[in-house]
């Protein structure tokens, strides 16, 4: 299963790739919205954990946006 992790924090993902990924999961990481987006159309994720407060764009565009994919 594929995990995407799109999080401007360095240590919320390192804590989930930690967790997730010695349980077997595959954990993709993002650390802004943008690249989250590409990373979404490139590995099609079993899941995405998106922070709802980004830089550049809020979670919800995020969201929308890879929804529109």
């Amino acid at each position: 299963m594929r995990i995407l992790v799109i999080d401007d924090n360095d240590i919320n993902r390192l804590t989930v790739q930690r967790l997730l990924g010695k349980r077997g999961f595959r954990v993709i990481e993002s650390s802004d919205a943008l690249d989250g987006i590409e990373q979404a159309r490139r590995c099609a994720p079993d899941l995405i954990l998106l922070d709802l407060q980004l830089p550049e764009m809020d979670g919800f565009e995020a969201l929308g946006r890879i929804r529109a994919l």
